[in-house]
């Protein structure tokens, strides 16, 4: 069975945060400079930042309801995941680690896994 919208958008920003993790900021470049997540200068990812540009980016977003609607998804999984209600305030929280942000997306695809319907569930 093919992967969800969402489930792409998880393992894709799970992928960015691997690679580079930020606080504070959605994203910034390689000189630790702000930048929008997903301009071509961004190297480093946050939590919420990283759903972003694996999304396509917030002007997307704006334009285009069913990737928001799976952008929504996601979140809800990494939430859920994470116990918190605010993904920025589990993100920036001053004890927290770009391992612990690694495992909260590995936590919301198996959540988006485990719910997701099989074939025989969903009727034309």
């Amino acid at each position: 069975m093919a992967p969800t919208a969402a489930t792409i958008i998880l393992t894709d920003a799970r992928d960015l945060v691997a690679r580079c993790w930020c606080q504070t900021d959605d994203a910034r470049d390689a000189g630790g400079q702000r930048v929008q997540p997903d301009s071509p200068a961004a190297c480093c990812w946050s939590l919420l930042g990283a759903i972003v540009a694996s999304a396509g980016g917030a002007e997307r977003l704006q334009s285009d309801r069913r990737t928001l609607a799976d952008v929504a998804k996601a979140s809800l999984a990494v939430g859920l995941a994470t116990g918190d209600e605010s993904l920025r305030d589990w993100n920036d929280a001053p004890s927290r680690t770009a391992a612990e942000v690694v495992a909260a997306f590995d936590d919301a695809l198996a959540l988006l896994e485990r719910f997701r319907p099989s074939p025989r569930d969903v009727r034309a």
